[in-house]
Order: C-alpha cells, then sequence, then structure tokens
C-alpha cells in the first residue's frame, strides 16, 4: 500500500489565514489506518513536500505489519508534516513505486485538500484509471474540504469526501475496512456475531480510554493479542504562501486500539472505561469457495473433472469447507463466470465464456478451464475464487476378476510373499462398444506410479485385515493379506470379504472400478503359542499384580497382637511373703525386622521385671491370644508363677 499524504500549506490555513487542524486529523488517521495492518502488509507514506524541488523521494515513513503496533504507530507518529504545495510528481511517483511492487494486491490511497499544482482534474483521473487498469490495483481518494479534486469513483476506483476535519477518520476507517477485509460489527461496545471471527478490532476514543477484555457469551474473557494508544502529535512550524506558521493541533484527538482474535459466535461485550465513542470491526473466520457436483449430487474432485454436465455452487465456506450464512454479511452479491479452451481447438480461437449463478447447471466440454466466482457483500468488501483444471475425456470401467480361491494360514501370514503366495487378479477396461482391453505397458505403469491407484479395504469394518498390494504384468494385480501391525497373534480368522477399488488418471481420461473378492484366513495356531503370546505380552503383568496381591494380604491376615497392649504396660508385683504390692512400667517391643515376613505372626519381647528375670518372648495368637515362646526358661525359676502357677 501507498498513501500520498498532501501536507501543503492549506492543510494549516486557510485562504484568509486561520488555522486548520486538517493536517493534524489526516496525520491521526493515518496513524489509525497504520495500527489497523494485516501481519502480511506494507506501507509507504510519500508526503507532496518532499516533491517540491525532485520528481521523486523517499517514503516519509514504511510500515511492515510484522512490526508490533507501538512500532507502527511510532513510525507516523514521529513523522513531520511540512507544508508548501501540491505538486503532481508525487502523485506519479506514488503510483510508480507501487507498479514496480511484485505484490498481487495494491491499494493507492489519496488524502488531499486541494487540486494538484498546474493539473486539472480530468488528467489527475487519468492517471489513477491507468492505474487502477493494472492487474490488482486499486485506489481510495480521499478529499478533505471543498477545494480537493472531483475524482469519479469507476472499476477499481473509490472516491470518498471529508467536508470537515472531524470525518477524515470516519472515512478513512472505511478506507482501511475496505482494504484490510474488516467490516463493522458495531458502533457500541457490545455485540453478537452469528459467525466465529477470526478477528475483532476495538477502537475507542476518549483522552484517558482503555481497553481491558472481552467478555464472551459463556462467561469467559479474552485479553488483547496487542494493543496501542493514538493520540494528536506536535508539530514544527509549516510552510504557508512561502512563509513558516505555526501547526495548531487537534488536541481532543486521542484513542486506543486492541485486538481480538478468534473469537467465537456470540454476545461479546468490550471492556471499556473513559470512552467517548467506541466501535467495534471484525474479520470473519470465513471464505470464498466453490464445490463442483456431478448429476447425481455427487462432489468431483478437480483433477477428475470430466467433459458433462454439472452444477457448480460456490458461496461463504467455514474452515470446514462448509457452506454458511450470517447477518453479517448483508445482501451479498455473487457473480461466475466460466471460461473454457476446447483441446480440439488447434486455431486456438474457439474459447468462450459464460456466466451462470450458484447452482445453474453448466456444460464442461474437454479441454483447459478457468472458473471465477466472486462476491461483494458487507460495506463494499469483495471475496473472490478462481480455479484452473483440465476437463478430461469420459473414462473407461476397469474390471478386475479373479477365477482362483486362496487360502492363508494364520500362523505364515506374516511369511507370504508376492507373487507366489497371493490373491491374483487381472483388470482389464471396457472399451466404448463394451467389449474388454487390455492393458498396455505405458498405462499400466501411470497405474504403478500413482499413489492409492489400486487400494483393498475389508469390507467389515470392525474388521483389522489389511491387505497389500502389488503389480505383475500389464492388467496383473496381488493381493495379500496382513496382520495388523505384523501380529499374527491378533488377526482375525475365517473369510474376509474385501473390496478392491481403482481409480487413475490416462491421456487425460479418469478410469476407475471396483471388484468384491474373498480370502479365507485359517485359524492354525496352537492354544498353547496363543497362550505364551499372550503371557509375553500381558500375562506376566498379571501374574506379577497377583504374587503382589498375595504377598500384600499377608499382612492383613496374619496374627497380631491387640492394640490395647501398651508400650510401657503397668506390671503389678506380689510379695510370695509379707510385703506391699509393687508397680513397674514394663517394656512391650514388637520385632519390627520380622514383621516385613507377611503371614508371619507378629512376635515380640516384654520386659515384666527390672533384673534377674528373662524376657518374655511372645507370638500372636488367632483370638487374640498370646503364645509364651520361652515359656521353659521360665519354668526353670520356681519364683515365677503365671496365673498363680509354676511351669513345669
Amino acid at each position: 500500500m501507498g498513501i500520498l499524504l498532501d501536507d501543503s500549506g492549506s492543510m494549516f490555513r486557510d485562504d484568509a489565514g486561520q488555522a486548520l487542524d486538517r493536517w493534524s486529523a489526516a496525520k491521526y488517521s493515518v496513524e489509525v489506518f497504520a495500527a489497523m495492518l494485516s501481519a502480511d502488509d506494507s506501507l509507504k507514506v510519500f508526503r507532496t513536500s518532499d516533491f517540491a524541488n525532485a520528481d521523486s523521494a523517499a517514503p516519509a515513513a514504511t510500515v511492515h505489519g510484522e512490526m508490533t503496533l507501538s512500532e507502527r504507530v511510532a513510525e507516523i507518529h514521529s513523522m513531520p508534516m511540512i507544508g508548501g504545495g501540491t505538486p503532481i510528481t508525487a502523485l506519479q511517483h506514488a503510483i510508480s513505486d507501487l507498479t514496480s511492487s511484485r505484490a498481487d494486491e495494491k491499494w493507492l490511497v489519496v488524502l488531499s485538500d486541494g487540486q494538484f499544482d498546474g493539473v486539472p482534474d480530468n488528467q489527475v483521473q487519468q492517471l489513477l484509471e491507468s492505474f487502477a487498469a493494472l492487474g490488482g490495483a486499486q485506489v481510495n481518494f480521499l478529499a478533505i474540504g471543498d477545494d480537493a479534486p472531483a475524482i469519479t469513483a469507476s472499476n477499481g476506483i473509490y472516491f470518498d469526501h471529508a467536508p470537515t476535519s472531524a470525518s477524515v477518520l470516519s472515512v478513512m476507517t472505511e478506507f482501511s475496512n475496505r482494504i484490510f477485509g474488516r467490516s463493522v460489527l458495531s458502533t457500541t461496545n457490545k455485540a453478537s456475531p452469528d459467525i466465529d471471527l477470526d478477528e475483532i478490532v476495538v477502537f475507542a476514543q476518549g483522552a484517558s480510554v482503555d481497553i481491558q477484555e472481552l467478555k464472551l457469551g459463556d462467561g469467559t474473557a479474552k485479553k488483547p493479542v496487542s494493543s496501542v494508544s493514538v493520540m494528536w502529535a506536535d508539530n514544527p512550524n509549516a510552510l504557508y504562501a512561502g512563509s513558516p506558521v505555526p501547526a495548531t493541533p487537534n488536541t481532543s484527538l486521542q484513542g486506543k486500539l486492541a485486538v481480538f482474535t478468534d473469537v467465537p459466535a456470540g454476545p461479546v461485550t468490550a471492556e471499556v472505561v473513559g470512552a467517548n465513542t467506541v466501535a467495534m470491526f471484525y474479520r470473519p473466520s470465513i471464505s470464498f469457495g466453490m464445490e463442483i457436483r456431478d448429476q447425481s449430487g455427487a462432489l468431483v474432485e478437480r483433477d477428475k473433472v470430466e467433459g458433462g454436465n454439472y452444477t457448480v455452487e460456490f458461496g461463504f465456506m467455514d474452515g470446514n469447507c462448509d457452506f454458511v450464512e450470517s447477518e453479517l454479511f448483508g445482501n451479498p452479491e455473487f457473480s461466475a463466470e466460466l471460461i473454457q479452451h476446447p483441446k480440439d481447438d488447434a486455431a486456438g480461437d474457439g474459447a468462450f465464456s459464460q456466466t451462470f449463478m450458484s447452482g445453474e447447471a453448466i456444460n464442461l466440454v474437454r479441454g483447459d478451464a478457468s472458473l471465477e466466482v466472486r462476491a461483494t457483500f458487507a460495506n463494499g468488501s469483495s471475496s473472490s475464487a478462481t480455479t484452473n483444471f483440465t476437463v478430461l475425456r469420459p473414462g473407461r470401467e476397469v474390471v478386475c476378476t479373479s477365477s482362483e480361491e486362496v487360502t492363508f494360514a494364520a500362523s505364515r501370514i506374516t511369511e507370504y510373499r508376492a507373487p507366489d503366495d497371493a490373491l491374483a487378479l487381472t483388470c482389464q477396461a471396457r472399451g466404448e462398444d463394451g467389449s474388454m482391453v487390455g492393458f498396455t505397458a505405458e498405462e499400466w505403469d501411470v497405474v504403478r506410479s500413482t499413489d492409492d491407484a489400486v487400494s483393498v479395504r475389508a469390507v467389515d469394518a470392525e474388521s483389522d485385515v489389511q491387505f497389500r498390494v502389488s503389480f505383475g504384468v500389464p492388467g496383473e494385480v496381488f493381493v495379500l493379506p496382513t496382520a495388523p501391525e505384523g501380529d499374527k497373534y491378533a488377526l482375525l480368522t475365517g473369510e474376509v470379504p474385501f473390496d478392491l477399488s481403482i481409480s487413475y488418471v490416462y491421456d487425460e481420461q479418469v478410469n476407475q472400478g471396483a471388484a468384491p473378492g474373498v480370502v479365507e484366513i485359517i485359524d492354525d495356531i496352537s492354544w498353547f503359542d496363543r497362550f505364551v503370546d499372550w503371557f509375553k505380552k500381558i500375562g506376566w503383568l498379571w501374574l506379577l499384580a497377583l504374587v503382589a496381591f498375595i504377598w500384600i494380604l499377608g499382612y492383613f491376615v496374619r496374627p497380631k497382637f491387640s492394640r490395647r497392649i501398651k508400650q510401657s504396660p503397668t506390671i503389678t508385683f506380689k510379695p510370695k511373703s509379707r510385703g506391699k504390692r509393687v508397680s513397674i512400667l514394663g517394656k512391650f517391643e514388637k520385632d519390627r525386622l520380622a514383621a516385613l515376613i507377611p503371614y508371619r505372626a507378629r512376635t515380640a519381647n516384654l520386659t515384666y521385671a527390672q533384673r534377674g528375670f528373662a524376657k518374655m518372648k511372645l507370638r500372636a495368637k488367632r483370638g487374640q491370644k498370646i503364645e509364651i515362646v520361652n515359656w521353659h526358661a521360665l519354668a526353670q525359676r520356681s519364683n515365677i508363677r503365671i496365673n498363680g502357677e509354676v511351669l513345669d
């Protein structure tokens, strides 16, 4: 894109010498314009003042969409406006610069408040029309005030008039929407799009405005992926009638832009504070496309279109290539043109074209064809799609047959090789007279080299049997069943019906056919081999889990001591003769090392006397009983009685 920015003296002063802020409004609008660039866009800004004494000049500012929003705006903000005249060489140079560009789409934007020096409007019109006649070139001309050139809108030229400085921004916003493929979604902070949107740009103006987030209908919120503030700029004195005059800015020009991406359909609210005005612009998640369907309504691949009658449907498509409609499109206007170059047109002068609407029937003849569809929608935005393809001659039916029955053993399924072990089929094409014709070596080479020209699939969708296809002499196809991922033990056995399909393009002709077949796979794998395979794959895990379960179970089912036994139990002694009862604290110690062995009863030592007596070695028994393991040592002591008895 190129912007020719009129920064002549009339942008700073009127004929009476009164100060004007046109320059301030124009520069502010260019800042906003630069902020709205898409990632692949580039923009050069040329000032008319740079051509006062030269036929060419470098751009006063260059902005790329890959730059950040702040960088783009800063590049324009720092560009001064000089003043002076409005030489036609400025427009000529801007056009020449864009003409030399290799971009597919080129836009020239002109902002001017007066006529070009010494050049009548009709010559300016001719310059613009010559540029717009170039492929992909278009013009937006903004006339500011009453003295600007009166350009006539025509094919590729858009003309708008801003009677005052205050209306410059709104017209420039329309320009940017037209160029960048956006449209006005709302002039408030609320909207409810009925389709998914690639992008929403919120532009709010106010002295201390802030755009915080975009609330969605499901209660969630999106933060802006980028945002930037835009505002009026100071400017040095500018030349008016050869003399420097102060540049008076419009200090009310302040705003902020925020970009939100991947916005789903549904209500949205921009959370904006401190705004005097809010506008929301959108770019939908759609493209313009087309479908070619045969007389049965089936979708036809563009590389396999044969001569005959078809219908072409076109319109807006979502990311899944489904046609969509939306109120945001307004009342779109569609048009389509088909240009055909017949194959038999040796002289090359038999090309013809026709226009049609979506869903209308068209007749395609063998040869090259170009199909272009266009749409104009919303605020004048346009979209188009073009496809070039070759219309083939009607194809032949291919018939594949086999006279043999082949049986495969599951145990050897990975060992079979073609052609000796494979099911052989013979393929022939049906001629125009109905007779079967064999393949030539050249045609068969095309079949062999075409990806997926021949495919074989099991009829049962749940079958895990796969097939490998190979080729022999012309017309000979070999089919071998294979196990899923080479695992013969996972292979389903029995009769396996399959469908063979063949489709390829040869000599501008689509030849295709289908043939049913069946193979039998015998289950000759022994149960022992299957068990060994199962154990290697997963059985060992089950065994490991079982061992772990049995091991852990042992900790729960073994005899344990009652939890009521304290670690320091109170033990009362009664002397055999005279004396008082004495109580001391014993010590109950569980054997922690032995506790690691499952199913083994818990053991412990009980210290019941301070000295002179052996510890009791105890073992837990079921029923909350305790066995004294070392009772022999206790029985040797006559001074120890258990339950009032001396142990023998």
